[in-house]
């Protein structure tokens, strides 16, 4: 078994954590306070948000939202009016705080079937669906699901794809729509996007 989740559990480099204190020390402040400091914050965050976009070869259309981390990333993404009240595929092999904040705000929501490797299939209960929330990559397993065989099964669903695990990894799906990524995997301490 190969484990992908190391990330999660290491330090991140010396020059990371040298370049994010200097970062502290130039803007004190976060992006939503209405005075000179807080403006300088936002204008960063922007600049960074487009920066990150092009490193991750995602469309121009993409923008960037911030979070503090992934499971509140989840839960605004579960009660935004693209998903709230849908119907929404995901599996089993979630990431918990995925699918509580899915179950918490869908209409209903399918689970895949799923073999013992990880392959995920549509059932057939879950061939009408609004929205798909699934990994990238599923840590434990190793697995990835087949977007683009999944696509065909729901093409005009919206793909929601964590891409925790994987971001600055391997290229993001074109299948997806919104990808939730993790600073702190991509060597930033603490934070998602």
């Amino acid at each position: 078994m190969i484990y992908f989740d190391h990330g999660a559990g290491e330090y991140p480099p010396e020059g990371v954590l040298t370049h994010y204190l200097d970062l502290i020390r130039e803007f004190p402040t976060n992006g939503e306070t209405g005075h000179l400091l807080g403006r300088r914050t936002r204008q960063a965050l922007d600049h960074c948000a487009k920066h990150l976009v092009s490193l991750l070869e995602l469309p121009d259309r993409f923008g960037v939202l911030w979070f503090n981390g992934a499971a509140e990333a989840f839960r605004f993404a579960a009660s935004t009016p693209a998903l709230a009240m849908r119907k929404i595929v995901s599996s089993p092999l979630e990431h918990p705080s995925l699918n509580a904040a899915l179950a918490g705000a869908a209409k209903e929501l399918f689970l895949l079937e799923c073999d013992e490797t990880g392959t995920l299939s549509p059932g057939e209960t879950a061939r009408f669906a609004d929205c798909v929330a699934l990994h990238q990559l599923q840590s434990e397993l190793g697995t990835m699901p087949d977007f683009t065989r999944l696509r065909a099964v729901y093409p005009d669903a919206l793909f929601l794809i964590d891409a925790i695990q994987s971001a600055g990894k391997l290229p993001l799906p074109r299948e997806g729509n919104v990808f939730a990524l993790s600073g702190s995997k991509l060597g930033i301490p603490g934070g998602g996007a």
